[in-house]
């Protein structure tokens, strides 16, 4: 799942970056804004065929992260039943019979 979603949160910068007719649109829409900031526009003639290159990256990196993230919580589950268990033998154990 951190893998869809980190993928999604690349994919759309990305796309915008790849089609130059999104790219402009950005640029026209903040130009005279008053911001005071001048807006560089990237070469028009650059290659982007990294863009699916980066984004299969981000994605094998957010299931990287997602992995080790339920891997971790997994164990704490496991340590909090086997404790949960040990504390119920030790109450079988000690129980006095009436």
């Amino acid at each position: 799942m951190g893998a869809v979603i980190g993928a999604l949160l690349f994919a759309v910068p990305a796309l915008i970056l790849a089609k130059t007719s999104g790219e402009q649109a950005i640029v026209e829409r903040y130009k005279g804004t008053g911001n005071g900031l001048d807006v560089p526009v990237r070469d028009m003639t650059g290659d982007s065929s990294i863009i699916p290159t980066l984004t299969i990256l981000v994605g094998v990196v957010g299931a990287l992260v997602g992995v080790l993230v339920g891997q971790r919580k997994g164990f704490e589950l496991r340590l909090q039943a086997q404790m949960t268990l040990c504390q119920m033998q030790t109450e079988f154990n000690t129980r006095r019979s009436s």
